[in-house]
Formats: C-alpha cells, sequence, structure tokens
C-alpha cells in the first residue's frame, strides 16, 4: 500500500481538472457576484483614483530623498528589465517598453497615457504608456510578488515620518488614501482564499524548506527576509534568507525584478554582490 495514496496519477488529473475547469468559471461566477460591493470600493480592489495619487506620491518623492542609494539601485535595475526605460519627459520616472509593468500598478501612482486607434466602425483604446516613479515600481513589485499593501504602504509611511519631513496635514492625507486603498478589500480575500486552497491541494508537490548550509563571506550580513516587513530591503550587500515556504515563494517571483542576484550555493556567495543590491538564498 502507498504511503500517499493521494499521490496518482487519478488524483492529479482530478486536481488537473479543478485548476483548469472548474476553478475559472466559479472564479468568473464569483467576481459578476461580487461586482457591485468591489466597484463601490474601486480603490482597494480594482484601481487607485487619480486624485488620491498626489498624497501618496509626496511620501514616495521624500523617500526618494531619503535613500539615494537604494533609489539609484532601482533605477539601474529598471534599466535592465525587459519592460521599462527612462523616459526623456522626465528624468526621475520611467515608462514601459512593449510588455506592461505588473498589474499591481493600479494601486500605485501613476500616469497612464491611452493612445487611441480608430478603426472604420470600431474604436478601441489601448493603453500604450505608463510613467511613474522608482520606488513605485519597486513596491508595485512588492506587492505583485505577495507582500501585503498595508505592509508596504506602513512601511513607506514609517520611514517618511520617521525623517520628520511631512507636515500634521500631510500625515493625515496619507492616512485617508491608505484607508480606501486597504479597507473592503474582496480581491485580496478572495485570492487569499483561492492561494489557499491550491495550496492545499497541490502542496505536496513543494520541497520542504532547507536551511542554508554554507558559510557567509566576511563583511557580508545574514537578513531572514519574512512577509511581515520590508526593512531589510535598506540593508545593501545582505543576504536574504526566507523565513518560511511562503516567503520563500514570494522572493522567487520577486527576484524576476533585477535588483536581486540568485544564490545556489556558497560559491555564488564567494562570488560577492556584484552590481546588484543584495543577493537572495531561496532553494
Amino acid at each position: 500500500m502507498a504511503r500517499w495514496p493521494l499521490l496518482t496519477i487519478p488524483y492529479k488529473i482530478i486536481i488537473g481538472v479543478l485548476l483548469v475547469v472548474i476553478f475559472p468559471p466559479v472564479c468568473l461566477a464569483i467576481l459578476v457576484v461580487s461586482l457591485p460591493y468591489t466597484l463601490f470600493y474601486r480603490s482597494s480592489n480594482w484601481s487607485m483614483r487619480e486624485r488620491d495619487m498626489p498624497a501618496i506620491q509626496l511620501y514616495i518623492d521624500h523617500f526618494q530623498t531619503l535613500y539615494p542609494d537604494l533609489t539609484s539601485a532601482i533605477t539601474s535595475a529598471l534599466r535592465m528589465a525587459t519592460y521599462l526605460e527612462p523616459t526623456h519627459r522626465r528624468s526621475t520616472h520611467l515608462v514601459p517598453k512593449p510588455n506592461k509593468p505588473p498589474s499591481t500598478i493600479d494601486f500605485w501612482p501613476a500616469k497612464r497615457l491611452r493612445d487611441v486607434h480608430c478603426i472604420p466602425c470600431i474604436c478601441y483604446v489601448d493603453i500604450t504608456d505608463y510613467e511613474y516613479s522608482q520606488v513605485t515600481a519597486l513596491l508595485c513589485h512588492f506587492e505583485y510578488a505577495g507582500w501585503p499593501r498595508r505592509m508596504l504602504l506602513a512601511f513607506l509611511r514609517d520611514k517618511v515620518e520617521q525623517g520628520g519631513l511631512v507636515s500634521p496635514e500631510e500625515k493625515e492625507a496619507f492616512a485617508v488614501v491608505m484607508e480606501k486603498l486597504c479597507a473592503h478589500n474582496f480581491m485580496l480575500w478572495l485570492h487569499r482564499v483561492l492561494d489557499r486552497l491550491v495550496q492545499f491541494l497541490i502542496g505536496w508537490t513543494e520541497t520542504p524548506l532547507k536551511e542554508w548550509g554554507g558559510n557567509v563571506p566576511m563583511g557580508m550580513r545574514t537578513v531572514r527576509a519574512s512577509l511581515d516587513s520590508v526593512d531589510w530591503v535598506l540593508e545593501r550587500g545582505a543576504v536574504l534568507i526566507p523565513e518560511d515556504k511562503a516567503t520563500r515563494g514570494c522572493m522567487k517571483i520577486l527576484k524576476a525584478f533585477p535588483m536581486w542576484k540568485r544564490a545556489a550555493d556558497a560559491e555564488d556567495l564567494e562570488k560577492g554582490v556584484g552590481d546588484y543590491w543584495q543577493i537572495m538564498v531561496a532553494k
């Protein structure tokens, strides 16, 4: 008798049918039924309103002033990315190449330039240009990889307010917009429910989290990365080790943003961080 009777070909076929055939229409039905609610709370479920952007953008500008080295590293990473290039209109912003940035950009300050193409009897709008700050690019990638939006906004708020760069009125405006972006987030709740269900069904396919057994070169600091904080992103040259399997999964998505070097073994660490900001150990 097999030790794990569920790990059989019939079980895998059932899981495949659930994920490919049943889940999509069920999710679509849930989205349709919940549409009135999510439209009423549009800012947290679909996109940030343009009138709310200045309050967040002010904090992002101050953050970039406080951490110029990090901002410079983001700029270098964006130049290496396949979907972004510097804009000629404003040196502190970037615009995309043909591929779009992560969908989470909709919840961060960004200027969307639309190019309308008209065909006889047909008219359609194609979003061809985005413009946003370097730190916005970093934060929206964190959210896309799995870090909570509320935590990311709190990180931005705390660092800027600790620097004493904002007035009480500006703090209040930020708090109001932050609540609009984070409260009543049904889409996030639905994503978490579906993610946990999928993990329950296919969690056995994941390899166990292994402790890093190699030595870290002298002068390099080891930092535990988790989903509860992104304070570790401020530590240049750090070696990042995931706290748990969930963090490891998010780090694997995040490493596509070319600020991080991936280390598979101690030999990779010996080569140093190079032109990267940090090194990720996500085995």
